[in-house]
């Protein structure tokens, strides 16, 4: 948060002065955030029976998360740059697929975004910034019981893989452009 506090002050201050480009950007993370809200609300049995899979589950989406990353290859040069509600939508179900343990939420929305067209730069942007509706909803969830009264991190050392992996990634598509 703290790395992208002038872009959330400047967002804050558009929203206040009525700007449509600050509005429309908010309605895009909205739009984001909706897909993972929604696959949680109506099947959230099957998003916590994932984590009591053993590790066979999770370790067959960290081969999934590592091909992410050679995606990136095939996605189109050239990108506009605007995120828009549509792709908003389509990356929001990247994020909802990273509800599943092994699956970095980071490299799928990143590199959802990027097929779809979106600069390097945005995309990554876009990405943490659509985490924190859904982490504060996580979060909420946890602490009011709707979580099943545990936070659970998956297998072990699970997290800091997906972690490194996350932060390699994003380094490296806004590097590459």
């Amino acid at each position: 948060v703290w790395f992208y506090r002038a872009r959330l002050l400047l967002l804050l201050a558009g929203l206040a002065k009525g700007v449509r480009a600050s509005w429309t950007f908010v309605a895009s993370v909205v739009a984001a955030t909706i897909p993972a809200a929604l696959a949680y609300a109506l099947f959230p049995d099957f998003f916590r029976g994932c984590f009591d899979k053993g590790v066979a589950f999770p370790g067959a989406m960290l081969l999934v998360t590592g091909g992410v990353p050679l995606s990136i290859r095939r996605a189109p040069r050239g990108a506009s740059g605007a995120v828009g509600i549509w792709r908003a939508v389509l990356i929001g179900l990247a994020q909802a697929l990273a509800m599943l343990p092994g699956i970095s939420r980071s490299g799928s929305t990143i590199a959802m975004a990027r097929h779809l067209g979106v600069e390097a730069r945005e995309s990554a942007d876009f990405s943490f910034l659509i985490s924190l509706p859904v982490l504060a909803g996580a979060l909420i969830m946890q602490f009011t019981d709707g979580g099943a009264g545990e936070i659970r991190y998956g297998c072990g050392g699970g997290v800091p893989a997906v972690r490194t992996n996350d932060n390699t990634f994003i380094a490296h598509i806004v590097r590459i452009g």
